[in-house]
């Protein structure tokens, strides 16, 4: 069939053309019978490359392709990052509900973001959001840096870190 497959850790995984021209466009597959791949396992799809922002049809919600994982933006987040909705590639439902999903996706390095009804602020380091105390705020001079307001939803949904005191 036209069919391709990637075949890895024992499984074979669909290419959809979006991934072959991305990450395959060079390779010639070798072609096997149906009996010799249904020796394979089905896994999920292919993954673009890394970097890859991707969205289905039918739903506004962006992910970026990082370490295996589809991981969601927000939108605040989305313009943080400045990316560009003309850099988002549409794929299949079957082919993004595949992919495993990793936490939202943090704003920028060293940005100090907080929820509207909440006196928590958190500071972006190392990939995570770190707590910090009213005094650690004053004592290392973040006072001078505006914060970000994000929803007390999506905070809940990103990585944390330990406290700053």
């Amino acid at each position: 069939t036209d069919r391709i497959y990637l075949i890895s850790g024992g499984k074979k995984l669909p290419v959809s053309s979006f991934v072959k021209n991305q990450r395959y466009e060079t390779i010639v597959p070798k072609r096997f019978s149906e009996n010799e791949l249904s020796k394979f396992s089905q896994g999920t799809y292919a993954l673009p490359e890394d970097g890859t922002l991707v969205k289905q049809d039918s739903d506004p919600t962006v992910f970026i392709i990082s370490k295996g994982l589809k991981i969601p933006i927000s939108y605040e987040v989305f313009l943080m990052q400045q990316f560009s909705f003309n850099h988002v590639q549409t794929v299949s439902l079957p082919e993004i509900n595949s992919w495993v999903t990793g936490a939202l996706l943090l704003p920028p390095e060293g940005v100090l973001i907080k929820a509207p009804n909440n006196p928590t602020v958190y500071w972006v380091i190392d990939n995570a959001l770190h707590p910090i105390s009213a005094r650690f705020f004053e004592d290392r001079g973040l006072n001078i840096f505006p914060i970000v307001f994000i929803p007390d939803l999506q905070i809940a949904m990103m990585s944390k870190g330990e406290s700053y005191y």
